[in-house]
């Protein structure tokens, strides 16, 4: 009876320590959850600094772009302005001598309409060129729109089939969650056929994360078929500024024919007025060109700016990506430690079992359930042990009188009735 009750309390610590196991677990457990959800929060606040961070480097290409066209432009028309100038005063200097030889010059002026005329044709077909590769380059946002498209809705599918595969994951670990839960509460003679389920789920699991694997590779398909519609969309937009640009120098040599033609026939104004009308012209760029240059410097301070945002965001980008790798190790070690206080569990349970006396006076051990190599051989040593510690009590206790296994019947099975007890509290 001593030894019975030296049992007895030996089975009631352990199960003490498994109910304190079980409540650590789900303990653990639940921080994992919060964890998890953390992690969510950091991802979507990780995606939301990149694609601010996309934007501003877009931005800020495209600002410096138009820097470099604007800096060009700028010395392009100083540079026009200081050559007006001199031809101007060179032609204020001439006007006495052109007026002498105003008939020579009509004859060049003869030729010269000659030349705008075929270089009018030749603008023509310019344009006629330019307007072909429009349509063309029209015709092929189109499709690219509607490839697009198509690629959209494909990547719809593939997110939602993703959404289903990851479901499907998440109840595979919950069934061989409950499969290794119910390992430990049923007998022998199932340990196969959950094995083999085990089997059977661990290649699907593997099926899935090969398809995942796919459907990653097909996602960044569609980004580069995005990147792709980008550059042609910017290709398209600068031919069509050509074509605009072009479109105008026709206007102008169609002004300038005119005004030749107005020439010859003497209803033009002497070219005196006309060098003061170029004259005003070109003061009048000047103002518009000290506006730009005004309107630049705005610009280039509003660069400034975005570039100290992009350097702020780069360094909170840095700090919350540390901040994310360090709550991957953390899930790591939490999901480490949730593995090991599972096989302590287990552990303590079949401690427990092989520490229990059978009906007849033997001792009951429970056949290991199949698992790692690690936690096998653990177990074994673990039940070579109490084998070796209770074997000379059990022995003596086979010897025993009938009077005393009745006794003992009755003892085991209260005890078998708390140990039900306490297995449909844990479940």
């Amino acid at each position: 009876m001593s030894e019975l009750e030296k049992l007895e309390e030996a089975f009631s610590k352990s199960k003490s320590e498994c109910t304190q196991l079980h409540l650590n677990l789900e303990r653990e457990k639940n921080l994992t959850k919060d964890l998890i959800n953390e992690l969510e929060v950091v991802k979507t606040r990780v995606k939301d600094l990149e694609a601010s961070e996309s934007q501003l480097e877009k931005a800020e290409i495209s600002l410096k772009d138009d820097l470099t066209k604007l800096k060009s432009f700028t010395v392009m028309l100083v540079d026009e302005r200081k050559n007006m100038m001199e031809k101007i005063k060179q032609e204020e200097k001439k006007v006495e001598g052109l007026t002498k030889n105003f008939k020579v010059e009509q004859g060049k002026v003869m030729d010269v309409t000659e030349k705008l005329i075929e270089e009018s044709k030749k603008f023509l077909k310019l344009k006629s060129e330019m307007e072909e590769k429009v349509s063309s380059l029209t015709k092929e946002r189109d499709e690219l729109i509607g490839k697009l498209r198509s690629e959209e809705e494909k990547s719809s599918e593939l997110s939602c089939r993703v959404d289903l595969l990851k479901k499907r994951l998440d109840g595979m670990e919950e069934v061989e969650r409950e499969i290794t839960r119910g390992r430990s509460r049923k007998g022998p003679e199932h340990g196969c056929h959950e094995d083999n389920k085990i089997k059977e789920l661990t290649v699907e699991i593997e099926r899935l994360k090969k398809r995942l694997k796919q459907l990653e590779v097909v996602e960044g398909d569609l980004m580069k078929t995005e990147d792709e519609y980008d550059q042609l969309e910017q290709k398209f937009r600068t031919e069509q500024d050509k074509a605009n640009f072009l479109s105008q120098q026709l206007e102008e040599m169609k002004l300038q024919i005119a005004k030749t033609k107005a020439i010859e026939k003497g209803e033009a104004v002497s070219q005196e007025a006309e060098l003061r009308h170029r004259f005003r012209l070109e003061e009048a760029k000047s103002r518009d060109l000290k506006a730009e240059v005004q309107a630049l410097k705005e610009k280039i301070h509003e660069l400034m700016n975005k570039e100290d945002q992009l350097s702020q965001l780069q360094v909170d980008y840095s700090v919350l990506q540390q901040r994310f790798m360090e709550e991957e190790n953390k899930n790591k070690s939490m999901g480490q430690e949730v593995l090991n206080l599972t096989r302590e569990l287990e552990l303590s349970k079949r401690y427990s079992r092989a520490l229990r006396p059978s009906i007849n006076g033997r001792r009951m051990v429970d056949v290991p359930v199949t698992s790692t190599g690690g936690e096998s051989h653990h177990e074994q040593s673990a039940t070579s042990r109490s084998e070796k510690t209770h074997g000379a009590f059990f022995s003596a206790r086979e010897i025993s009188a009938s009077s005393e296994r009745t006794r003992n019947e009755e003892i085991l099975d209260t005890l078998d009735e708390k140990e039900g007890n306490w297995s449909s509290g844990n479940s």
